[in-house]
């Protein structure tokens, strides 16, 4: 009896061994792979998205002043969090696929059936505003502001692939912000683009139908070093509410943050501001965001703030 128990205690400790080491041997050759935080880790590392999706440098404590006011303004950013930094797939079931577990793909013609992805940022900025005079603190004004992008993302490779092929292909650095006021860029060859909402109205790159994209290959390329004249306007002139534009930007002595130049009058009142980036020389194919920002003008509220792209070339 003794020799059957321990005959039988040795085949046992033997299977559990052998499973053991083929769930070892599985788990190692075949890593379980998460698109979403392949995705994520993308636009940590990948330097386009760093710049895109970055929260550096988007308010710097450079000091300014305001219509209503005698007194200097400085801003201070005090933190950044990252509120949102969800990637949502296409489907009802939320991961991409089917009722019939099938991935959902679309045809992008001569790059075949694809998977697509969008990834949904929104940074929330805690910013400490002191209102001066004559060197004095004559109040502090704390405020939470958000800035939401978007970005675009195709499976265009497979698992073996760096990120596991999926590629960042499109940007929407305004929806689901507050933008009251038209923008265009103009660069040194008098090529003019949009910088606010009607830079991403192309249906042909929009994810379930809600919002659109614009290709990264299709966004403002610019000469490196040329100047970028960005003017505004007051979107809707029957809404009474006045608007101040703040631009945040890089330029050949660094970032800057700073109010937009009061620049007259439309033909339907409705207000003009300007100004011009002198760009730092760059090496091409490098990526920027200039980070726009509205206050009211006759009393310190924010009002919204936004991102607009461009590329080097």
């Amino acid at each position: 009896m003794n020799t059957s128990i321990n005959f039988r205690g040795v085949v046992l400790s033997a299977l559990v061994s052998a499973l053991m080491i083929t769930a070892g041997c599985k788990e190692k050759d075949v890593p379980y792979i998460v698109d979403a935080d392949e995705i994520r880790r993308y636009i940590n590392e990948v330097e386009t998205a760093r710049e895109l999706f970055r929260t550096t440098n988007l308010i710097n404590p450079d000091p300014y002043t305001l219509p209503f006011d005698s007194a200097v303004y400085r801003d201070t950013m005090l933190a950044i969090t990252r509120q949102q930094f969800e990637v949502v797939f296409p489907g009802d079931l939320g991961n991409g696929k089917d009722n019939n577990g099938d991935y959902i793909v679309a045809d992008y013609g001569s790059l075949g059936f694809l998977r697509e992805a969008v990834v949904v940022i929104e940074d929330r900025m805690t910013v400490r505003t002191l209102r001066l005079y004559n060197g004095d603190t004559l109040q502090e004004i704390i405020s939470d502001r958000r800035f939401k992008r978007h970005g675009f993302f195709l499976k265009l490779g497979n698992d073996s692939h760096d990120y596991v092929g999926w590629l960042l292909w499109g940007f929407n650095g305004a929806e689901g912000n507050q933008i009251p006021l038209t923008v265009t860029v103009k660069d040194s060859q008098n090529n003019t683009y949009y910088g606010d909402g009607s830079l991403y109205t192309d249906s042909s790159l929009s994810f379930d139908n809600n919002y659109y994209f614009k290709k990264l290959s299709g966004l403002n390329q610019i000469n490196s070093g040329s100047n970028l004249v960005i003017s505004t306007e007051t979107a809707n002139p029957s809404i009474n509410v006045r608007r101040i534009p703040f631009i945040s930007a890089e330029d050949k002595d660094g970032y800057f943050t700073r109010p937009m130049i009061y620049n007259g009058l439309t033909s339907d009142n409705r207000k003009k501001y300007v100004d011009t980036i002198s760009t730092p020389y760059e090496t091409s194919g490098t990526w920027k965001l200039i980070f726009m920002q509205v206050l009211k003008d006759d009393e310190f509220f924010f009002l919204g703030c936004w991102g607009v792209p461009y590329r080097v070339k």
